[in-house]
């Protein structure tokens, strides 16, 4: 395959969607390899052209939290070695199609914000109105109290699921219960709360916090195998884990008023432009 040249230099992340993935292929010149590698350099998103598949981005520990998001929502679409089109979730026609070149994902914000063309008008509109979850009827997906009477040895047959643009926020909740489950061994670690930028948390939205996160996490346990048990931590190591919890769903653009509506807006996504995932990719 010839790959068409439409920058001055060569784009890594345009060469890698042409070939559909990476595999064994690295598009990155010796220099820059090296900074990635030996410095673990963080890549901007919005730097990189739009890929064919998220994954191709994902799998990469990007920068920028709200590209991030955006990057479930539109995928690029290739028609011929130069042609492109951008698809959207949920919009059957493309969004816009016969493009010289794949934009970038800064590009492609700002495309989103301001186009007059058919498909992003309505394309701002229903991002801005996105389920938070799937697989269920919202009236059992809040928790209100704590149920005493519950039976943790449950299984659950089918369990609500975030939308899929919302997997960061999934894993930095996960990593947040991970770090929080050091005090088991340590209950003297550091681990802080959040100071501001959230309403305060009561003693009862913490306790019921916990108990709807120890509910879910026994839910999805497998057969035989323990959970953890959150509500046996050290409290001050609960009322952290709360209020990170607030803090992250806030920085996604979810407030306690859009979480009980069962809504969320892309455009309410905090731009988190240096913000790359802690954990593992």
């Amino acid at each position: 395959m010839t790959f068409p040249y439409f920058y001055d230099e060569v784009d890594p992340d345009y060469m890698a969607m042409l070939i559909g993935g990476y595999g064994e292929y690295d598009p990155y010149p010796p220099e820059v390899r090296e900074q990635r590698d030996v410095w673990n350099v963080i890549l901007y998103l919005g730097d990189a052209a739009v890929c064919t598949f998220w994954s191709q981005a994902y799998m990469r520990p990007h920068a920028g939290r709200r590209l991030r998001v955006m990057a479930q929502l539109i995928k690029g679409s290739l028609i011929t070695d130069e042609k492109h089109a951008l698809k959207g979730f949920g919009i059957r026609e493309p969004l816009l199609g016969e493009m010289r070149r794949p934009l970038t994902y800064s590009e492609l914000w700002k495309v989103l914000l301001h186009s007059r063309r058919d498909g992003f008008e309505e394309a701002r509109y229903d991002y801005a109105r996105l389920e938070i979850s799937r697989n269920t009827k919202r009236d059992k997906a809040l928790i209100t109290e704590i149920d005493p009477e519950y039976d943790f040895t449950k299984r659950a047959s089918s369990n609500p699921e975030v939308h899929e643009a919302l997997q960061d926020l999934g894993h930095a909740w996960a990593w947040d219960m991970h770090l929080a489950c050091a005090a088991f061994d340590d209950p003297d670690i550091w681990y802080p709360g959040v100071d501001g930028g959230i309403e305060p948390l009561s003693n009862e939205r913490v306790e019921l916090t916990m108990w709807a996160a120890e509910r879910e996490l026994a839910r999805e346990t497998r057969q035989g195998r323990p959970y953890a048990k959150l509500r046996e931590l050290p409290f001050r190591i609960q009322r952290a884990l709360a209020e990170r919890r607030r803090l992250r769903f806030k920085q996604y653009g979810i407030t306690p008023e859009s979480f009980e509506s069962g809504k969320w807006s892309l455009f309410d996504v905090d731009e988190g432009r240096e913000w790359s995932p802690p954990w593992d990719i």
